[in-house]
């Protein structure tokens, strides 16, 4: 089954246990759009943590054996939580285009929304990046004095 034949299933699906529950035709088209999303949202959510989980758990088990203190940093500064706040956007910009008529405003809205969402936790997770660098390297003897915090200072700018 592909991708769209999964989404129209649904689709109906959620068209006929609105029309079950009661819900008059002339904003059947809009609710069962708006329930589709709220199932994309959740499932992307639900995607996003496990994801999580599973990149937290490799990397715990990979420092068990490497020692390596960027990858340790990066776990005590939360850094993998928050790069896995990246794949619930990119689920949901890839699933609205079945969700919503590309010419519909909800469609319009949600892809805003999405990718703003996107861009915001790219920047943090950008900073976040930058300040397990900083630590990592504060450890190492021939870059303590260099002006390693200066440079990623700029670069977060």
């Amino acid at each position: 089954m592909f991708k769209s034949d999964l989404a129209i299933a649904l689709l109906s699906s959620i068209k006929n246990v609105l029309r079950y529950l009661g819900v008059k035709d002339e904003i059947l088209g809009e609710l069962d759009e708006i329930i589709f999303l709220i199932i994309i949202v959740i499932t992307a959510l639900i995607i996003g943590v496990v994801s999580r989980f599973i990149a937290i758990y490799f990397i715990r088990r990979f420092i068990k054996y490497r020692k390596l203190i960027f990858l340790q940093k990066m776990i005590d500064n939360h850094v993998i939580s928050q790069l896995s706040n990246l794949i619930p956007p990119l689920f949901v910009s890839g699933l609205l285009p079945f969700a919503f008529d590309s010419s519909s405003s909800f469609f319009i809205i949600s892809e805003k929304v999405t990718w703003l969402y996107f861009l915001i936790m790219l920047i943090i997770s950008a900073k976040r990046v930058g300040k397990a660098a900083i630590e990592a390297l504060k450890n190492k003897e021939e870059w303590q004095n260099k002006p390693i915090k200066g440079f990623i200072e700029i670069i977060d700018i």
